[in-house]
């Protein structure tokens, strides 16, 4: 990782844990008390949580899944209070977002340089954006770092990065992270553990073509996601996959106002972002970077097909075709930069301010929100 990518990742994180550890007023009425409520059950019956929400002790519930688990351990462990292990792994689940993004960009482009610019972009290059689960721009991610979703699109780009590894060394210890961590990110939100797969099967063919050795691969890492997650034994994945597929969640009103919000402006919410439609088809053309522009085209189609037929869950994809776009757009203006008179040092200089004063004005704005909406609230 580039000196540039530590003072970055600095920054970032500086300016992160105190906005982390801050009180937010719409905290129980969002999945992070159902987080919460799902780590205590846990910590108090490891074996037999019950449900979480209703005090059942003859239930579970797919709350109980890998990342909740290790929050609801070091509870135990600690002998913390529930708020604040939600706090503590806020900023832990965060760092591993950063880690795993810059790690994957770096790998995929070839070029150490680039983790900068693609952190940069998949933060802050929004317009509205969208906050609760998956959402992960900066602004959002102050919540949602240590929600399911958002660890499990951490672990998949974490995944994605040991298969590139391996596909690139041949080293054995890059498979088995391969398999395990995209396993692991599809056991703990199948949703988002499917931006594995799909992009998974998408470098293979980039790197390799379709053959027995990369089918043998790909197949395996399916097959060892799908046994994990049916294995686990906190739910049953498969009734729950059967509930979905049969459109029951349409009839709750909790999953109804979720797909209106992130079907609703997704032009405006997305903003910026929307500039790497025109890039990636650029690199179709140039028949490069298959991962950027075929997953585009994977996901944008199932976000759009979601809405004209009704099929729960797609919605979610939103934020996996604009990963995609923010990455294709930081590539280009990588390139263009390099590519410019400017030397390297002065272009590595200019990008840090340019990103220390943008951070330092966010914070003084989401400080000066939070003081003047929620004067009475307390940090832990």
């Amino acid at each position: 990782m580039s000196r540039t990518t530590g003072y970055l990742f600095a920054v970032i994180v500086a300016v992160y844990i105190p906005f982390a550890l801050l009180d937010y007023a719409h905290f129980p009425f969002s999945d992070g008390a159902e987080h919460g409520a799902a780590i205590r059950a846990l910590a108090h019956n490891t074996l037999h949580p019950g449900d979480p929400m209703f005090k059942s002790p003859d239930s579970n519930s797919p709350r109980y899944v890998p990342s909740i688990l290790l929050m609801a351990l070091v509870m135990k462990l600690l002998n913390m209070d529930v708020i604040a292990i939600l706090k503590l792994f806020l900023v832990i689940y965060f760092i591993l977002f950063l880690v795993s993004a810059a790690l994957f960009s770096r790998e995929y482009f070839n070029d150490p340089g680039q983790a900068t610019w693609s952190i940069a972009f998949l933060l802050f290059f929004w317009g509205l954006g969208w906050r609760d689960a998956n959402a992960y721009m900066f602004s959002a991610i102050l919540s949602t770092a240590h929600y399911p979703s958002v660890v499990a699109f951490s672990g998949s780009l974490l995944a994605l990065y040991f298969q590139l590894r391996f596909l690139r060394s041949n080293r054995g210890r890059f498979l088995f992270g391969t398999i395990a961590a995209g396993a692991l990110s599809f056991a703990n939100h199948p949703v988002t553990g499917s931006f594995f797969l799909v992009c998974s099967a998408l470098l293979y063919l980039e790197q390799e073509g379709l053959n027995r050795r990369t089918m043998f691969y790909y197949i395996s890492a399916l097959a060892a996601a799908l046994c994990l997650t049916a294995l686990w034994p906190y739910y049953n994945f498969w009734d729950a996959f059967k509930r979905v597929a049969a459109g029951e969640m349409r009839n709750t009103m909790d999953y109804s106002l979720t797909r209106q919000y992130l079907y609703s402006t997704p032009l405006l919410r997305a903003g910026p972002a929307l500039i790497g439609i025109p890039i990636v088809i650029f690199y179709f053309t140039q028949r490069r970077y298959l991962l950027l522009w075929g997953g585009c085209a994977v996901f944008g189609c199932i976000y759009l097909a979601g809405y004209f037929v009704t099929i729960s869950l797609t919605e979610r994809f939103i934020f996996f075709t604009i990963c995609l776009l923010q990455l294709a757009v930081s590539r280009l203006v990588k390139e263009w930069l390099a590519a410019a008179s400017l030397s390297e040092m002065n272009l590595k200089k200019t990008v840090m301010v340019l990103l220390t004063g943008a951070l330092a004005g966010g914070g003084a704005h989401k400080l000066k929100y939070h003081l003047l909406s929620f004067p009475h609230q307390a940090c832990i």
